[in-house]
């Protein structure tokens, strides 16, 4: 498995794809296979997912694009 450094990542879980702040959980300095999802909306409190189970990494997200009208 790759190492995944915090960010912001595209997560796949049941079919829908998430944008979220990515940290990946350590326990005695080893991985535990589990990653740690901040949404930046503070509404929305932070969850655990283990990867491979439950979601699968896309990639990171490299840009965001802004339209205003």
């Amino acid at each position: 498995m790759r190492k995944l450094q915090g960010g912001i990542f595209a997560v796949l879980r049941d079919w829908s794809v998430i944008i979220t702040q990515v940290e990946r959980i350590y326990q005695d300095g080893c991985s535990t296979g589990q990653i740690r999802c901040t949404p930046r909306n503070p509404a929305y409190m932070p969850f655990e997912l283990t990867l491979g189970e439950d979601a699968r990494i896309i990639g990171r997200v490299a840009q965001r694009i802004t339209r205003y009208l």
